[in-house]
């Protein structure tokens, strides 16, 4: 399969389906390090992101809203649109998903969003 073509197939597919697949593989590339004193080191992590407005002009401005797309449970309802939000318990990202039950991409926590 050439690039287009999977550029071309990720474009068709719904944004739940490709968060998804995105967020799984990337997922995978993430290390983390825990040391004997209990503190956690991540390297860098790439994840999926929204990017809401801040005005209606659609240019970036200081009050866009950059949030990290969680991952559904394998026990979550997974709704038809990335309607819950919230902040990670543990490392405080800013964090959207379409369930309300979901991992953080960062840290791997489970969150209850809203």
């Amino acid at each position: 399969m050439t690039d287009e073509e999977l550029i071309a197939e990720l474009a068709d597919l719904p944004a739940s389906r490709l968060m998804t697949l995105l967020n799984t593989a990337l997922s995978d590339r993430a290390k983390k390090k825990v040391y004997a004193n209990g503190d956690t080191q991540y390297d860098d992590v790439i994840c999926v992101a929204t990017c809401t407005f801040g005005s209606n002009d659609g240019i970036v401005d200081e009050c866009a809203i950059v949030e990290v797309c969680a991952q559904p449970t394998n026990d979550a309802v997974v709704l038809d649109d990335f309607s819950e939000q919230g902040r990670c318990e543990v490392c405080s990202t800013l964090l959207i998903a379409n369930a309300k039950k979901a991992v953080c991409p960062i840290c791997g926590t489970v969150n209850h969003l809203t």
